[in-house]
């Protein structure tokens, strides 16, 4: 998909816009989990828009503009954090919630499995945008180095939770490796990323 370094910026800025308004209207909410302005398909849409936009600047960047370079970087580096915040403050968050507020089925072996395949699907969203982060790092002066370690807190973060809450995947007691596969990699991917830090 190509795409001018003019119309790059003014999609960054649009996203940007976007987003900051939908942290802030979430964030002003009084029950984020009950009663919240995303459902979990909207937010899996939105990270998979970003993620297209990552890859957009991979496609495009060795035809951007010289001049536009250190304009979008800021405006990357700014879609980043907020797309970070997004995660951490709405995403995770919802996440969990569900994850823990979920007592009533905790022993229902059917009811786990269905769990494990959820945040399997979530993971897989995930990885890709990791993966793509990963890619956009080797780009000179793109993401400075405040974005870098905000990435490390939270994907840090999410992955300790995961390495809490489902120590069991790893054992060979689920029979379908596939239905978390994806939570493995997450986990595989960010200890990847810091161990190169």
């Amino acid at each position: 998909q190509e795409i001018s370094s003019i119309f790059y910026l003014c999609y960054l800025n649009k996203f940007n816009k976007f987003l900051s308004l939908a942290i802030h209207q979430e964030k002003n909410n009084n029950d984020n989990n009950k009663n919240s302005v995303f459902t979990i398909i909207d937010i899996h849409d939105l990270v998979k828009t970003f993620i297209n936009i990552l890859k957009i600047y991979e496609t495009n960047n060795k035809s951007f503009s010289i001049f536009h370079s250190n304009i979008i970087s800021t405006y990357f580096n700014k879609s980043i954090i907020l797309m970070l915040t997004f995660l951490k403050d709405i995403f995770f968050t919802k996440l969990i919630f569900f994850d823990t507020h979920n007592s009533e089925t905790k022993n229902n072996t059917d009811n786990n499995l269905k769990k494990i395949k959820n945040l399997n699907r979530v993971c897989h969203i995930l990885c890709l945008f990791v993966s793509s982060f990963k890619k956009l790092q080797i780009h000179d002066n793109l993401i400075n180095n405040s974005t870098s370690t905000l990435f490390y807190q939270i994907f840090g973060s999410f992955k300790n939770y995961l390495y809490k809450n489902y120590e069991h995947l790893f054992s060979n007691n689920i029979t379908n490796k596939k239905d978390c596969v994806n939570i493995l990699n997450i986990i595989f991917m960010i200890n990847s990323l810091n161990s190169n830090k």
